[in-house]
Parts: structure tokens; C-alpha cells; sequence
């Protein structure tokens, strides 16, 4: 798809983009319920649904850290585990929200995506 050229998939990109503060707000309050006790399969949902919705509007780096950090739970490893990973991805939305362009160089650049892809 091309974003940049067709100004109606630009548009849905650009609310897509306005729709990630209220992601992140719900994947905090989520991740809060989790270290509380809850089981991780709503944080997982969310990490599904979120790094398809990046991948299809070509927010590719947050759809890499969603995509990875939901593997990961898959595999069953233990939240608390991806402390690291989970910071980087609430990073990540309010990078993407700021600048969507600049979003993914920063989120290649920061260590805690290489901790992430060795975990």
C-alpha cells in the first residue's frame, strides 16, 4: 500500500497513529492488572492486535517490538522477564505518536530491542 501517495490510506494511517496514546494507556493499565496477577492472556491479545495494526499500516517497528514481545509470552516466558522489552514498546507508542518517522530508527537504535531479539 502506498501511504504517502493515496491521501485516504493516509488518513487511516494518520488516526491509526492518533490512536496509539489510548493504546498505550490501555496496555499500561493491562500490564499493571498482569503484575497484579492476572493472567497474561489479555496483554497478549493486545500484543497481537497491536503489532498487526502496525505491520498493516507500516509502522513496522512497532509491529516488530509488539510482534516479538507476544512471541515471547507465547513461549511462556514470564512477564517480569520482559520488563525491558514492555519499556521499550511503551516507548515505542509514544515515539510513533510524537513522530512517526523518525519512530523506528530510534526504537533499531535502542539496546533494549537487541536484549529483546536475543531473550
Amino acid at each position: 500500500m502506498d501511504f504517502e501517495s493515496d491521501e485516504e490510506l493516509k488518513k487511516i494511517r494518520d488516526e491509526f497513529i492518533a490512536s496509539l496514546a489510548g493504546r498505550r494507556r490501555a496496555f499500561q493499565i493491562c500490564l499493571a492488572q498482569v503484575s497484579a496477577g492476572s493472567e497474561p492472556a489479555q496483554l497478549r491479545s493486545i500484543l497481537h492486535r497491536l503489532a498487526g495494526a502496525a505491520d498493516t499500516f507500516e509502522v513496522k517497528g512497532l509491529g516488530a517490538v509488539a510482534g516479538q514481545l507476544e512471541d515471547q509470552l507465547e513461549k511462556g516466558v514470564a512477564v517480569a522477564k520482559l520488563m525491558d522489552g514492555i519499556a521499550l514498546l511503551i516507548d515505542a507508542l509514544q515515539w510513533t505518536t510524537e513522530n512517526p518517522k523518525e519512530a523506528e530508527a530510534k526504537i533499531q537504535s535502542d539496546p533494549r530491542w537487541v536484549r529483546i531479539l536475543t531473550a
